[in-house]
């Protein structure tokens, strides 16, 4: 992931620096909302057009990374619950941005699947 730390060493985020990200990802998740109104353009279109431009503060909600979330058993039902979960695992894990999240919950879930087969 972002930077390398010691064994046993696990980030530490305050609850204002949390409630902070969510309330830059109610935001998205209202303009994201906006953006659905206009023909043509669904979930996934919408808020990866969303992640590119604030990938520090929104995720991707599409059928890959709704089927991680699923796979990590984290809420993801709706677009509010699924930032939420999401926003939480990137804290935990100490990802660079919702980018670099996406990209490796996708691997995760990919080689999972593979040993399942």
């Amino acid at each position: 992931m972002a930077a390398k730390r010691d064994k046993g060493h696990r980030p530490s985020l305050s609850r204002d620096t949390l409630q902070h990200r969510l309330s830059k990802a109610r935001r998205r998740i209202l303009k994201a909302q906006e953006l659905l109104e206009i023909p043509g353009l669904g979930d996934n279109t919408v808020t990866g057009l969303v992640m590119l431009f604030h990938p520090n503060d929104f995720a991707i909600y599409n059928q890959q990374s709704k089927r991680a979330l699923k796979w990590l058993g984290r809420p993801m039902d709706t677009l509010e619950a699924f930032q939420k979960s999401i926003g939480e695992i990137s804290a935990e894990l100490g990802a660079a941005d919702f980018l670099e999240l996406d990209w490796f919950l996708y691997n995760r879930v990919q080689a999972a699947s593979e040993v399942m087969t």
